[in-house]
């Protein structure tokens, strides 16, 4: 599906980051696996490799403008070109503090979750154009479009993500650039305790989630595999959500489930 092509993962050492670019390897691409925890992208480079994969793990540090070139670089010196520029990479997770609290990391969390893929994105544009058509899948979340209990940061980031891939769908795709943001909702770690292994959590998740349970991290991958394919040659500027049916409830139909109650009252 992606035999020849060249992808880079921003993200990529460890969660959601590192199993696209696992998916994406196992599909045929070389992966440039980019991120400031670059052992652990080295891990993720080692494990593609032992399954027959590609992967060439580059430190980034996604706040820096010069690391990014520094990236750009060591890409063109390698490929010359890129074919997929995904966009994953997220700040260390510190909890749940209430507004305004949390307005505290707004410049933080707004520097790796929105400014980041932007620079990213203008970075590689003569490398995606290069390798035109190529395609830009962005990370954001159903959090774009709702709202819960993370930082006031998190969503804005998110929701500037979506708008920001539509303009660039808008604006290169006369050279040959699709862009498409990627929104999941629920998604449990695929490695450790999942977020389903507490009986309460899973309670929730069954009743709130029509499909029943939260995502796995290979639900979404494969969404941006396709996304990054030639079978999705004529979509972009689009927003795909990942969620298990969990925004098109209502709110009622969550406590008869968990009281066990009929839902069709």
């Amino acid at each position: 599906m992606l035999e020849n092509k060249n992808a880079l993962v921003v993200g990529a050492a460890q969660g959601l980051g590192r199993t696209i670019a696992m998916k994406l390897a196992s599909h045929g691409a070389l992966v440039f696996l980019a991120d400031i925890q670059v052992e652990k992208a080295k891990e993720a480079e080692s494990a593609i490799r032992e399954r027959g994969g590609q992967a060439i793990a580059v430190e980034v540090d996604v706040r820096d403008d010069s690391s990014l070139d520094r990236l750009m670089a060591s890409i063109d010196a390698r490929s010359g070109r890129l074919d997929v520029l995904v966009n994953s990479a997220a700040p260390p997770r510190s909890g749940r503090l209430p507004f305004p609290d949390n307005v505290a990391k707004w410049d933080t969390e707004m520097a790796i979750l929105l400014r980041a893929p932007v620079i990213a994105v203008a970075k590689a544009l003569p490398l995606l154009r290069r390798g035109a058509p190529s395609a830009v899948i962005n990370i954001a979340s159903i959090l774009a479009e709702k709202v819960a209990q993370e930082s006031a940061a998190y969503h804005a980031a998110k929701a500037g993500l979506v708008q920001f891939t539509r303009y660039l769908a808008f604006q290169e795709a006369a050279a040959g650039i699709r862009a498409n943001a990627v929104l999941p909702g629920i998604v449990d770690r695929d490695g450790g305790p999942k977020l389903s292994d507490n009986a309460d959590n899973r309670v929730v998740l069954e009743a709130a989630v029509p499909m029943g349970h939260a995502a796995n991290g290979e639900n979404v991958a494969d969404v941006v595999t396709f996304l990054a394919s030639d079978q999705a040659s004529y979509i972009t500027g689009q927003s795909l959500v990942v969620d298990g049916g969990l925004t098109l409830g209502e709110v009622f139909h969550v406590s008869r489930k968990i009281r066990n109650l009929d839902t069709s009252k």
